[in-house]
């Protein structure tokens, strides 16, 4: 017998889990973010979006495919997390091999992020990228050539952060993987333009936080590179406006309080 009762139950404790996590310097993992959004979050001011039941299972399945997935990278350092005075900046990557001199991120997405097709006989998987439109106006796919941007930022983040530790970053694989077991790799080398993003980034931040001024909010730029993958879910994003500053103002009355 269907019970929707018991789903419904399992859904909640799975959303009442949910905790903001504290943000005591910038995070390589949200650098991506629109800089408003974290700084917000630097701030402790509330979300006004909480990540739905099924968006919190899946990061938790992936944490499991990781561990899953990591006996098979090679003798790795795993989970080490670093911190930066001189940038305020801290995190944690997922795996570094001494050997290769290699980063190794695993990424666990959503099945639909990947396309199968067949050519000449050999079946190909890749993650899919949106090229334009059919002549029927459905949407034509094709296969994406490069990690996903806001990734690359996090990982150039990572490599500033080795790299005051005297640790060499010369390659840096990604491992997409989903939950139905489709694998996607990609190897690239540091690139210095995303290396300045970063940099660019922090300066933007670390200067609003030293003059106490909520930097830009550039979650309305529709065409910005990151809208899509990442802006466009601002966790402060509300009815009719996204990261107010009344968000910061609101929080400063009630501590006053």
């Amino acid at each position: 017998m269907l019970d929707t009762n018991i789903s419904s139950e399992i859904y909640n404790r799975i959303k009442e889990d949910n905790e903001q996590r504290v943000f005591e310097q910038w995070h390589a993992s949200s650098l991506a973010e629109c800089p408003r959004a974290h700084y917000y979050k630097r701030l402790q001011v509330p979300v006004l979006r909480e990540p739905g039941a099924g968006m919190m299972l899946r990061w938790k399945a992936g944490h499991v495919l990781e561990e899953v997935i990591r006996p098979y990278l090679g003798r790795v350092e795993s989970n080490v997390r670093m911190t930066s005075k001189k940038h305020d900046l801290t995190g944690e990557y997922d795996n570094y091999s001494p050997e290769r001199k290699a980063l190794v991120e695993i990424k666990s997405v959503h099945p639909a992020a990947f396309r199968d097709q067949t050519t000449m006989g050999i079946k190909e998987t890749a993650l899919k990228e949106w090229v334009g439109k059919l002549p029927d106006g459905r949407n034509k796919w094709g296969n994406k050539q490069e990690p996903y941007l806001h990734h690359l930022m996090q990982q150039h983040a990572y490599i500033l952060l080795m790299a005051e530790q005297g640790v060499e970053v010369e390659e840096i694989v990604f491992v997409y993987i989903a939950l139905d077991g489709r694998v996607v790799t990609y190897s690239e080398k540091p690139d210095q333009v995303h290396t300045d993003e970063v940099l660019r980034r922090l300066d933007v931040l670390n200067t609003a936080w030293e003059t106490k001024t909520p930097p830009e909010c550039i979650c309305t730029e529709l065409e910005h590179p990151l809208f899509k993958p990442v802006m466009q879910y601002c966790d402060y994003k509300g009815k009719d406006e996204c990261c107010s500053l009344n968000l910061v103002n609101n929080q400063l009355i009630k501590e006053e309080e």
